[in-house]
């Protein structure tokens, strides 16, 4: 790994770049997942309107 040492170096620029486009591709993916999650919960809503029976609504 010695012999690329030359290769790793970047310049400020290019750092703060590749940091600024890893935090935006988390906000993405943790967006669609939030979205994901709510899409899933709504359909499981409408699936079922009433999850328990009132016989087991714990009176």
């Amino acid at each position: 790994m010695a012999e690329r040492a030359g290769d790793e170096q970047e310049t400020k620029g290019e750092r703060r770049e590749r940091k600024r486009r890893a935090r935006r591709k988390m906000a993405v993916s943790g967006r669609s997942t939030l979205l994901l999650l709510e899409v899933l919960r709504r359909r499981v809503q409408r699936a079922k309107p009433n999850p328990l029976p009132p016989s087991l609504n714990g009176r």
